[in-house]
């Protein structure tokens, strides 16, 4: 090869090498909370880029969101995608993934590495203080408010461990809102909806509503051991989380608040009166949303995960969450590991605890059939007791 030759190739190849190069000058995400992200990618090339590709992936969505950007075609443009976030939520302090693959004229791609964004309830300027494994999160009250959070977590997170077995994640955010109508706002800006805690097990992420102030460490003490028992309990059942009864997860959680709502023994007291109390088979699945009877739906909840600590140990609570990390159906879980059904654990539970006869708690068990039996025959018993008072009266004249 002669030497004009070389240098015409090392020519070509140096000109195929910089016509296809593609920099990224820009690439940032921003977002205002519950409104929108915005996400930016500016880019030169030495030829045309034609073609620029986000792709979103978000903690609560398995699917990767994919999105052509518009922008006008060049060698130096910037394409901007914007993801509004009352159609498509974000759940608050989660993390958003995202990335660009970007195409030119030559056809040369680029796919940038995968970034974060961090997206946190940025209407309020949070402290931060941390106990162990639990940083807690504040924008309301001094340094010692923040410490003492942080402090009840982490005292929280050990005696759940020691009661359940859960092991403990490698690290928890707990924010502590100062109202309930700030962490109202934030959970239906990120598409959720609760009333005085949140918990995102998968993320490590708990939320909570306690103002600073002489109460402060009844309600820390109450709501945030609530809240990091379904994180624990996540830790001990993944990927199975869902598959834990909601009277175990949330029997368990408010079994371990260090302080007791004393309005659930009265709510399954008058239950128990008025022959209204809540199936077990029915608290398997999500809770009722009338206010009444998801406290009662609580109350029998944190009752019946009592009685199981107390007659056979916690042991078994840690066997039954094992068995439905296994797999185990809401049924099967008490029959392999109490060796009874959901019907004869709910008729123990009420024989022992709430001294209820085993004919009663038959008789509330079929009292919605037997009404749909006896409706069809009032009209019957109607004409019968016509009948027997006109004959009678016929019989007196």
């Amino acid at each position: 090869m002669n030497h004009a030759l070389a240098l015409s190739l090392v020519s070509l190849v140096s000109f195929v090498s910089f016509q296809g190069r593609i920099i990224v000058t820009d690439n940032t995400a921003s977002y205002e909370f519950g409104k929108r992200i915005t996400f930016t990618l500016t880019v030169n090339s030495a030829v045309e880029v034609q073609a620029i590709t986000l792709f979103v992936l978000t903690s609560d969505d398995s699917r990767t969101q994919v999105t052509e950007a518009d922008f006008t075609p060049g060698t130096s443009v910037t394409a901007t995608v914007e993801r509004g976030l009352r159609d498509h939520p974000v759940p608050p302090f989660s993390a958003v993934k995202y990335w660009w693959r970007v195409a030119d004229a030559s056809g040369a791609e680029l796919t940038t590495d995968p970034a974060t964004l961090a997206y946190e309830d940025n209407r309020f300027t949070w402290q931060t203080a941390q106990r162990g494994v639990v940083t807690a999160h504040w924008y309301a009250g001094d340094l010692a408010f923040g410490q003492l959070a942080a402090d009840i977590g982490a005292g929280a997170l050990e005696r759940i461990n020691r009661d359940i077995g859960a092991p403990p994640p490698e690290s928890v955010d707990a924010y502590i809102y100062k109202s309930v109508k700030d962490l109202q706002g934030g959970l239906e800006l990120g598409g959720r909806t609760w009333v005085g805690g949140h918990a995102d097990p998968a993320l490590g992420v708990v939320l909570v509503a306690v103002p600073p102030g002489p109460e402060a460490a009844l309600g820390l003490e109450r709501d945030l051991p609530h809240e990091l028992t379904h994180v624990l309990i996540y830790q001990f059942t993944k990927p199975n989380y869902a598959a834990v009864p909601s009277w175990l997860n949330e029997g368990l959680a408010v079994t371990q608040q260090v302080q007791p709502d004393p309005t659930y023994r009265l709510a399954v007291q008058r239950a128990q009166s008025a022959g209204t109390l809540l199936p077990l088979t029915e608290l398997c699945g999500a809770f009722p949303v009338d206010a009444a009877d998801a406290t009662l739906a609580y109350a029998e909840s944190e009752s019946v995960v009592r009685y199981i600590r107390d007659r056979w140990g916690s042991a078994k609570l840690a066997a039954l969450l094992a068995a439905y990390a296994d797999g185990a159906t809401c049924a099967g879980g008490t029959q392999r590991v109490l060796n009874t059904t959901l019907a004869g654990l709910e008729n123990d539970w009420a024989r022992d605890v709430l001294q209820a006869s085993p004919l009663s708690n038959i008789l509330r068990r079929i009292a919605p059939w037997l009404l749909l039996f006896l409706l069809p025959l009032i009209p019957l018993i109607g004409l019968a007791f016509a009948s027997t008072t006109k004959t009678q009266r016929h019989e007196d004249h």
